[in-house]
């Protein structure tokens, strides 16, 4: 469900995570006054916070409930770290990021005869934060003291907060929207020159056919004669300049362009300068022959881009974009839902709770475990050129292993390491027209293969059990996740494109999306599985707080590679539904 949000600059937000209720931190507080209640027992009776290598008994089940809170508001690419939204923040947007515009390039640089003249609809300024709250519903089963079944539901929520600041002060752009288009006297005054254009050069040129006929036909024809070149030069310059006149601003059947000068830029400055020099010449020619002349005003500029007309630029198919309004959004869905198993292979206390509740000397577990991830989430649309989806929208497989290392009562290290690999789907997407490209237009949009990259993620978690309820973790990982691949070939003509013929690359979807992230963090657990072991009418359960952030990063230009900060509260709750006794044996 996407529910879109008005403009942050309408409601006067500021940009950036929205303020939160410290839940974390008083969560944090209670598990720190527990931990000094609660004495010094015995130890590693602490569930862990995130993965370790251990399953439930036969016939115990464990429910959990999550909510985890990711705040980001830059991103990792090329030259480093960079703002989200830096991909569309441009000192001027013209024909080089909108293609389109190239015809109208032409056209003015031929009626400004310049060459070098570029099209602006002005600066851009695009700037994003992004949070993303999951609640995780999970269920395990016990099936054997080895074996363990899985299945997570995430429900996701996220926000965009955009903020949207095209060409700022009015100042930076040359181009707008043509006033004609909703205006029918500009249009008139517009289309009036180019009539203009047409009727001189047709009075000059007839002149000139008649002298050329009967030298003595008109008084003037003498005169005229001799300056018959400079007249056939008038005639072939007007008729260019006429021709690109109604490319732009319509007349002779042509309808007037959507883009156009605007009103006080060099560009209209060099059109009007080169109307009067062409006005002055026919002066010349139409004191001799008393041709109609070139007198009418004209042509109307264009007010410059503001917030209303660059979302309407990039929502319609005006300029062929058709992409979502650059407003904040509002996301909710379902995540990638998992389903796997975990066989522990290893365990030095051989299934034993009172062992693994009150361990001596040197210890080790060590399990391995199989997910299918499916790939319920809904993916970042391709019409969002800022946003973030509830998932990944493709199926994967997932294996890793888990080793606990235990010394002595307190101290316990788990060492993960997971591969995952998504399997190959096919997916709508934009392919750019080139590296760096930002304004897809929609013609790009088609059906691709894709094949997304195999990530890479190990992890090492030191622990220190301060009780049989309180224990520290901190946490270190590395990420590295290979390239995506994506096929497709697609050649358009141009009919489909507006502005020439184009062949699209899929492969260039992939260009830049390897990426490599190492995090860090830090968590607290409470838990009552020792308690609940030795007094069988407890129900046992933990409770656990984990931080973590992103520490460095490293990702080409097309990657999507966010330094986030995450915070985490899980409640697990552990019952037998088969058997005698409590969850746990004493």
């Amino acid at each position: 469900m996407r529910r879109d949000r008005q403009p942050a600059s309408d409601r006067r937000a500021a940009i950036g995570p929205r303020p939160r209720i410290p839940i974390t931190l008083a969560l944090l507080a209670c598990l720190t006054l527990l931990a000094l209640r609660a004495g010094t027992a015995g130890a590693q009776a602490v569930g862990a916070i995130d993965d370790e290598a251990i399953t439930l008994p036969g016939g115990v089940v464990r429910l959990s409930v999550a909510e985890s809170d990711t705040r980001y508001g830059a991103r990792y690419g090329t030259g480093g770290l960079r703002p989200l939204g830096s991909d569309l923040t441009f000192d001027s947007l013209g024909a080089r990021e909108l293609p389109i515009l190239a015809p109208l390039q032409s056209a003015l640089r031929a009626l400004t005869q310049d060459p070098t003249l570029g099209v602006s609809l002005g600066a851009t300024h695009v700037t994003s934060s992004v949070r993303i709250a999951v609640t995780p519903v999970g269920l395990d089963i016990g099936i054997a003291r080895w074996l363990e079944l899985h299945a997570v539901v995430p429900i996701v929520r996220t926000h965009n907060e955009i903020l949207f600041n095209p060409n700022p002060g009015g100042t930076t752009g040359n181009v707008g929207i043509n006033p004609a288009l909703a205006f029918g006297a500009t249009r008139a005054i517009d289309t009036a020159l180019f009539g203009q254009f047409s009727a001189a050069g047709a009075s000059l040129q007839s002149a000139l056919a008649a002298c050329r006929a009967n030298p003595g036909a008109h008084s003037y024809c003498g005169s005229l004669d001799a300056q018959s070149a400079a007249a056939t030069a008038l005639l072939a310059q007007s008729s260019a300049f006429a021709s690109n006149l109604a490319r732009v601003y319509g007349g002779g059947g042509r309808a007037p362009a959507l883009i156009v000068p605007t009103d006080g830029s060099p560009v209209l400055a060099a059109i009007a300068q080169r109307i009067q020099g062409l006005a002055a010449s026919y002066a010349h020619f139409d004191s001799l022959t008393g041709g109609p002349g070139i007198t009418g005003p004209g042509p109307i500029g264009a007010p410059p881009i503001g917030l209303a007309d660059a979302q309407a630029l990039i929502t319609s198919d005006a300029l062929g974009l058709r992409y979502d309004s650059l407003h904040s959004v509002d996301l909710a869905g379902l995540g990638d839902i998992e389903l796997g198993a975990t066989a522990l292979l290893l365990d030095s206390f051989h299934g034993r709770d009172s062992a693994r509740f009150h361990p001596h000397g040197f210890n080790y577990r060590l399990a391995l475990t199989g997910l299918f991830r499916l790939g319920t989430g809904t993916p970042t649309s391709p019409d969002a050129l800022v946003g973030v989806g509830t998932g990944t929208g493709t199926n994967a497989v997932e294996v890793h292993v888990a080793t606990d290392v235990l010394i002595g009562r307190h101290f316990w290290t788990s060492i993960i390491a997971r591969g995952t690999q998504p399997l190959y789907d096919q997916v709508t997407a934009r392919i750019p027209l080139g590296l760096g490209n930002a304004f897809a237009p929609y013609f790009t949009r088609q059906t691709v293969g894709r094949q997304l990259g195999r990530l890479i993620d190990v992890e090492l978690d030191p622990r220190y059990a301060l009780n049989d309820y309180v224990g520290l973790v901190a946490q270190y990982r590395y990420r590295r996740k290979d390239a995506d691949q994506y096929t497709g070939t697609f050649s358009l003509d141009s009919a489909a494109t507006g502005f020439g013929p184009v062949t699209l690359d899929a492969r260039l979807l992939g260009a830049g999306t390897a990426t490599t992230e190492q995090r860090w963090g830090v968590g607290l657990t409470f838990s009552t599985l020792a308690g609940a072991a030795r007094h069988r009418s407890r129900i046992p359960f933990d409770v656990s707080y984990l931080h973590y952030q992103t520490l460095t990063g490293s990702a080409g230009s097309y990657a999507v590679l966010p330094r986030i900060g995450f915070d985490e509260i899980q409640l697990r709750l552990y019952l037998r539904l088969l058997g005698h006794g409590g969850a746990f044996k004493r």
